[in-house]
């Protein structure tokens, strides 16, 4: 069975859970040298546990269009650390994108 999509962002996201997020990123980049492109879940996984890694640029560059759950997990961070104006400017970058929103960013 050859890797995937799917299999590494699993174990990305395995890695996460364990707190190994040295090996997380070492998975990653493998993952783009061996050819395997990343998509929107693997970009969010990363979002959500590493917060630092700016996702949002090399999304852009390898046109991987954010999703709902992607601007959730943003909006949320923005409110976590108290900054509102910047919930409100994602929110509404997320609109202007043409991303529905659930209920998610609503309670985020």
């Amino acid at each position: 069975v050859k890797p995937d999509v799917v299999y590494y962002t699993i174990m990305i996201n395995t890695y996460c859970r364990l707190n190994n997020m040295k090996q997380a990123l070492a998975l990653f980049k493998d993952m783009k040298r061996v050819g395997i492109k990343p998509d929107v879940v693997t970009y969010t996984v990363l979002l959500n546990n590493i917060p630092e890694f700016d996702t949002k640029k090399e999304m852009k560059s390898l046109d991987v269009k954010p999703d709902v759950f992607y601007y959730t997990v943003l909006i949320d961070q923005q409110c976590k650390i108290g900054d509102l104006k910047e919930a409100e400017r994602i929110f509404g970058e997320m609109i202007e994108s043409g991303v529905e929103p659930d209920a998610a960013p609503y309670t985020a």
